[in-house]
């Protein structure tokens, strides 16, 4: 099965992949129009190993892009709505809980149930954590994911914090009031 950290690294990475497979199809395009005098500057074996790891860097991704697609196309409705929410539309669990008006709990359970399924349905792609590493040999998209996640990472864990502070907060004067009516 896939770890987590891939799993999440895939999710992050989903919205960019599109840009990226067509940053690489725009660079083999590219080759096509050069001129003769242009490719004697280049080693052939150079050239051709070059477009090669454009050709390979691009079949990889959309590979991904497919895999993380079918994987959440497989989830149920709601599920689907938490992790697109979280991981594609950036929100915090607050605002998703606000959102779809649900109680705290039942956020986490879509969320944590639809990241165990995805891992599920991944592992059922054929997306093992090896595959995957193979698959997501851009650096520069993995260093910018990697950033992503960081930062939302720190967004999030602040904006929960808050949550569970006045969740505590409130059960606290409840606690209070009821025992100052009893």
């Amino acid at each position: 099965m896939l770890d987590n950290l891939w799993l999440a690294t895939s999710l992050y990475a989903y919205p960019s992949l599109g840009f990226y497979i067509k940053l690489y199809n725009k660079r083999l395009m590219a080759f096509k129009n050069i001129s003769i005098e242009t490719f004697a500057d280049y080693d052939t074996d150079s050239l051709i190993d070059k477009l090669e790891g454009l050709r390979n860097k691009t079949e990889n991704l959309s590979v991904l892009k497919n895999t993380v697609e079918t994987a959440l196309s497989l989830l149920d409705t709601e599920k689907r709505e938490v992790i697109e929410l979280f991981y594609f539309k950036n929100l915090t669990g607050m605002q998703i809980i606000e959102k779809l008006k649900i109680p705290y709990n039942t956020y986490r359970y879509r969320k944590r149930a639809g990241l165990a399924n995805l891992s599920l349905y991944f592992f059922m792609l054929g997306m093992t954590n090896e595959r995957f590493l193979a698959y997501f040999d851009d650096e520069q998209l993995l260093v910018r994911v990697c950033e992503s996640m960081i930062e939302k990472n720190l967004i999030h864990s602040s904006a929960e914090k808050e949550y569970q502070e006045k969740t505590v907060a409130a059960i606290d004067y409840r606690r209070k009031y009821e025992a100052g009516q009893t």
